[in-house]
């Protein structure tokens, strides 16, 4: 099997993916829940990554049917 390597094909441009959580919209004090299974830590990783860039602080707490975050600072 031969592979063609070609020069100059433009990389197709993605749409921008939205954060699928309100962070960016939430004020200290403001908290929002997202029913999940035990174990999924996707609501920690993006408060986590939202935190770095934004300089804001936020907590990720499990509540009876999923977790539920806070901004703190």
């Amino acid at each position: 099997m031969t592979i063609k390597i070609e020069k100059g094909v433009p990389l197709p441009s993605e749409p921008a993916r939205r954060d699928p959580y309100p962070f960016d919209q939430m004020e200290i004090g403001d908290s929002f829940f997202v029913a999940c299974t035990p174990g999924n830590r996707s609501v920690a990783v993006q408060a986590s990554k939202f935190s770095k860039k934004s300089g804001r602080t936020f907590t990720v707490r499990r509540v009876e049917g999923g977790v539920r975050a806070w901004r703190l600072t």
